[in-house]
């Protein structure tokens, strides 16, 4: 009867030490998923504050026109939680003194990009006296357009018309000279554009698809005055066509000439909160011309009334 006796206080032992490990299993368990849920509302929370952090100084940075070369830094500033929000925001000329350029968003059909030859003022506006020495000369550009990869024979195949904006003589009227390129060869029968000068060109990190050579000497006809004279060319308004699914972006090299004055400005914003670090990078370009200068009449002959 003992003996049964004890058998039985070992198995309730058993039984017990089963119940305890099961419980203590299950409280670990939730502990830890309290935890990581703490954990990963907190990281969340951190996140969401350094994004804030790095908007406000771009904020900052595009409110009170700080000038490229400048870095500020600060904090959101509305609580003591905020005040641990930090940002770092460094403002650049954009591009910087380059020979190439990458228009920083992609265009759809329709869409122009201005591409300026002069310099700035301190205000933003165009300054073709070339006080900075930066205002663009040289003849020949090459334009590259379209996502590497992309099929040139297609109804979507990207074409664009680059129309460049000078004066003859300076204070003159302004005068536009254009020409439209296109890579599928099947459908400049019925548009009469241009075949591109070549595929697979590169400018910086950037593959493009399509190129096209341009002389403002031999391409447009223009005297030397014009692309040798500072200030002379005025800007480049590049417009794609055809894509209207698909965004393509655009670049520029100076084959031979003087280096791109700024388009505007680059702002990188670096935002930071306990752990968490996020950036945000924008670009604040000079204002576009009027977009009537992109509605205009091209015949390859005179137009009579």
């Amino acid at each position: 009867m003992n003996h049964l006796k004890q058998n039985e206080k070992g198995q309730v032992l058993l039984l017990v030490v089963l119940a305890m490990s099961v419980v203590t299993t299950l409280v670990l368990s939730i502990v830890s998923r309290s935890i990581t849920d703490v954990s990963i509302t907190t990281n969340e929370g951190e996140s969401l504050r350094a994004f804030s952090a790095a908007e406000a100084g771009v904020e900052r940075a595009l409110v009170e026109s700080i000038s490229p070369g400048s870095n500020i830094s600060g904090n959101l500033g509305q609580s003591t939680q905020d005040q641990d929000s930090n940002f770092t925001t460094a403002i650049t000329s954009f591009p910087g003194s380059s020979r190439e350029y990458v228009y920083p968003a992609e265009l759809r059909s329709g869409v122009a990009a201005t591409i300026w030859l002069v310099d700035h003022d301190a205000n933003g506006d165009p300054d073709d006296s070339c006080n900075n020495g930066t205002c663009f000369t040289g003849r020949e550009i090459r334009f590259c357009w379209a996502t590497s990869g992309t099929n040139r024979n297609t109804p979507q195949t990207p074409a664009i018309i680059t129309s460049i904006i000078y004066e003859d003589a300076s204070g003159g009227p302004l005068k536009v000279a254009t020409q439209a390129i296109d890579p599928f060869t099947s459908r400049t029968s019925s548009n009469n554009f241009s075949a591109i000068s070549g595929q697979n060109c590169q400018i910086a990190s950037h593959q493009f698809q399509f190129s096209k050579d341009i002389d403002l000497a031999t391409t447009f006809g223009l005297p030397p005055a014009v692309f040798n004279t500072p200030g002379r060319l005025k800007y480049i308004r590049v417009q794609m066509l055809y894509n209207s699914l698909v965004r393509h972006s655009l670049g520029v090299r100076v084959l031979q000439g003087s280096n791109i004055p700024s388009q505007g400005k680059k702002v990188d914003s670096t935002g930071v909160a306990g752990v968490a670090s996020r950036k945000v990078e924008v670009f604040s370009l000079f204002a576009d011309p009027p977009s009537i200068f992109d509605s205009a009449i091209f015949s390859t002959s005179s137009l009579i009334k």
